[in-house]
């Protein structure tokens, strides 16, 4: 299989030259920091999200005639803005070349991760998981941000300690559950109104669920908000 160095020659375009020209030669580290350079400006306004860039080396055999006006950047199309990427270079000037420069992007943000061990089934509790800094460009099955996210889900699979927890591994405990006799909540202003029903379906905590009032036998839906709890709107 070929390496960068090997298909960066491939990528260069026709009007690259390979032989010094008469007003010398484009430094390649020139080339590696106008990348460097664009990737930054993308990442500019994430606030706190981290990255570390590393564009890689260029073949030294490259040899390509200075350019005569500012290098030009831009995204191939199809490029990854995270994980392994590519960046176009290109001179604009009287002698145009263009060439593409490898950059690894790593995304560096907390996620939630597993402080021990959780066994398959177990219901996810606030001391079984804490935030820790990773590389999420290397997460292809995503990740959460949020603690809140994750406590009170089940485990779809056993997680060692220090797993990222992604949402695909969890699956929501239903706090309302078909057949429960369960409580509902009405609010209107100061005032507060119970009453006795029958949930008829499953549903976790910000789930919408159908239920029977007992006196009334009207069906209504509500809002599962805790064990045995639903509220509806008046």
């Amino acid at each position: 299989m070929q390496g960068w160095p090997e298909r960066l020659a491939a990528f260069a375009l026709a009007g690259a030259t390979l032989t010094a020209a008469a007003a010398g030669t484009q430094p390649l580290a020139e080339i590696r920091a106008a990348a460097r350079a664009h990737v930054a400006r993308l990442y500019a306004t994430e606030g706190a999200v981290r990255h570390e860039i590393a564009v890689q080396r260029l073949d030294p055999r490259l040899r390509l005639a200075r350019c005569d006006r500012p290098l030009e950047t831009f995204d191939p199309p199809g490029a990854r803005r995270h994980g392994n990427t590519v960046v176009g270079v290109r001179c604009p000037g009287a002698s145009p070349w263009t060439v593409y420069v490898p950059v690894r992007v790593a995304v560096i943000r907390p996620v939630v991760v597993t402080r021990r061990p959780v066994p398959r089934g177990a219901v996810l509790a606030r001391e079984d998981l804490e935030l820790r800094e990773r590389d999420t460009a290397t997460l292809p099955l995503g990740y959460l941000t949020r603690l809140e996210a994750a406590v009170g889900q089940r485990a779809r699979r056993a997680l060692p300690a220090g797993a990222v927890v992604a949402p695909g591994a969890l699956e929501r405990t239903p706090v309302v559950r078909r057949g429960q006799r369960v409580i509902l909540l009405a609010r209107t202003g100061t005032v507060e109104v119970r009453a006795a029903a029958v949930a008829l379906s499953d549903a976790a905590v910000g789930e919408r669920v159908a239920v029977r009032n007992l006196r009334s036998q009207r069906v209504v839906e509500g809002v599962a908000v805790r064990e045995g709890v639903v509220r509806v709107a008046l």
